[in-house]
């Protein structure tokens, strides 16, 4: 992997992140083609906008699954693993409670968002996923090879 090959001296956070961690970040995320958009954020975003016809409430619970499952790696710039473990331990705490889908979930998420701003801790990958997965939900995929 070409990551490996430069000299520690000259890594950016990214590379440091995958040398330290293995964690491949938004490069490791585009060179698989946005696997985590296209089997975790799209399915939920599809099914809630499906169930509930409300493109905020969609955005709102994606997100907490990308922050719940995504390796976030400004999460980890910012508090280390430590800061990307507590995000994905309190966003899936969230969605083990039914997220912004029940009663009083949205006001739970913005406490954590509180929270989170609180510990200085960003989980700006995982918003630039969501970016991505609302980018594509406006493209449902067709045949990959049209007659």
């Amino acid at each position: 992997h070409e990551l490996s090959a430069k000299k520690a001296g000259n890594l950016t956070k990214s590379e440091t992140h995958f040398q330290c961690y293995g964690l491949s970040g938004a490069r490791g995320e585009a060179e698989s083609g946005f696997r985590t958009v296209r089997t975790q954020a799209l399915p939920v975003f599809n099914r809630v906008v499906q169930e509930h016809d409300d493109t905020h409430l969609a955005l709102l619970q994606t997100l907490l699954h990308l922050m719940a499952w995504n390796d976030d790696t400004n999460l980890v710039s910012r508090g280390g693993l430590e800061g990307l473990y507590y995000v994905q331990q309190q966003a899936q705490k969230l969605l083990w409670q039914g997220g912004v889908l029940v009663e009083g979930g949205i006001e739970a998420m913005q406490s954590l968002d509180d929270e989170l701003i609180l510990r200085n801790l960003s989980p700006g990958g995982s918003a630039d996923l969501l970016a991505v997965t609302w980018f594509l939900s406006h493209f449902p995929a067709g045949s990959l090879y049209p007659e």
